[in-house]
């Protein structure tokens, strides 16, 4: 994945992702955010067992691809 973002915008996205992850879970996965890079848009997912949360901000993506990046660590 390469991409090239404002980072302004991806920094208010990270933080409005970050929210919904709770802050001790028994599944990691649910601690993480879900960042897709694909056709000029940069998606943030994240979720919990009661409510999910998903932005996509404008990006220049020279490579597409999917990660999935401990919340905290963002």
């Amino acid at each position: 994945m390469k991409i090239q973002v404002n980072s302004a915008a991806l920094s208010d996205a990270v933080n409005w992702a970050t929210q919904v992850i709770p802050p001790k879970t028994a599944a990691p996965i649910l601690a993480g955010i879900k960042i897709q890079a694909s056709e000029g848009q940069l998606q943030l997912s994240a979720f919990d067992y009661e409510r999910s949360a998903r932005l996509t901000i404008d990006a220049s993506v020279d490579e597409e691809g999917t990660i999935l990046v401990q919340g905290k660590l963002l």
